[in-house]
């Protein structure tokens, strides 16, 4: 069975003469993990101005994907979330008073990185709405083991 990325690769070799496929082509094919290894790899005029495009600074980018990457294996694992420490990424200043010092290396800083980056990338999502009905549907679930400050969704940062 012919897979996403080699109908793609057929179809630029048949259609252009360029010897490499663009770059948003490889990034098709490729995981998350290694997206993360080559934007820390890459150099800082590189990594610069793709931090920018999400409102941050290069070293900030690259803590929050290994963070994620964190996060994303061990979801796919089936690892436990809850009440789990991650990797304590860095956080910018900006976000310094809507994310207490004690939850940065819990699930609700992770959260708020998504929703961060959703607003960029995706805009208008419902992500963070979804987060919110989820949370709220369990009421039985102790939200400070998982970093979440009292009364999390009415912060600014939300924007509910």
């Amino acid at each position: 069975m012919e897979t996403f990325f080699s109908s793609l690769l057929k179809h630029f070799y048949t259609h252009y003469r360029e010897p490499y496929p663009p770059c948003w082509m490889i990034f098709e094919a490729i995981s998350f993990g290694v997206v993360s290894h080559v934007y820390k790899r890459s150099k800082g005029d590189l990594r610069t101005p793709v931090a920018a495009q999400f409102g941050l600074h290069h070293d900030i980018l690259e803590s929050w994907l290994h963070s994620l990457i964190v996060a994303r294996n061990v979801c796919a694992h089936s690892g436990r979330t809850w009440n789990r420490r991650f990797f304590k990424p860095v956080i910018p200043k900006m976000y310094a008073q809507h994310w207490p010092v004690e939850s940065q290396d819990q699930l609700y800083v992770l959260c708020g990185m998504v929703h961060h980056l959703m607003k960029i990338i995706a805009d208008g999502s419902n992500w963070s709405v979804r987060l919110r009905e989820l949370i709220n549907a369990r009421p039985n679930v102790p939200l400070a083991d998982m970093g979440f400050p009292e009364q999390w969704e009415t912060s600014a940062f939300w924007e509910f």
